[in-house]
């Protein structure tokens, strides 16, 4: 769901009251709030950056670390390659991990996004509302 416009002629108006009235951290406020609610595409893109950009990446190298071993299986053994072998197992955990905590990032700045959309379509009303000041 795309979210409303930013009420830009609205909140010039609130803009324009606080300066009149020497009330220049209004303007400063109403600037962040324009940050704050006004851009969730920007969060989305973050979000769809973590996942799956991310996690192609970390799953590639766990990937690469399996190839690896393998590799190295044929042609080493005794106890130093026994303890590589529970050292990328460790790794390989990890990286699983890590996997899917990217995702999980990606679920929550979605979900940022979405409260963003919400708290900016709520808020729009008392933004428009401006237009009753002088």
């Amino acid at each position: 769901m795309a979210p409303p416009p930013f009420p830009e002629d609205s909140a010039g108006k609130i803009k324009d009251c606080a300066r009149e009235t020497g009330q220049e951290d209004a303007v400063g406020l109403i600037d962040k709030i324009r940050d704050w609610l006004g851009h969730p595409e920007v969060v989305m893109e973050r979000a769809e950056t973590w996942d799956p950009e991310v996690k192609s990446i970390i799953n590639d190298s766990d990937d690469s670390l399996v190839t690896a071993r393998a590799d190295l299986e044929a042609y080493w053994e005794g106890p130093a390659f026994d303890s590589f072998k529970v050292y990328v197992t460790h790794l390989e955990r990890v990286i699983a991990s890590t996997s899917d905590v990217t995702a999980e990032f990606s679920n929550l700045l979605q979900m940022s996004r979405e409260t963003i959309t919400k708290t900016y379509s709520t808020r729009k009303p008392f933004v428009s509302s401006a237009s009753v000041l002088p």
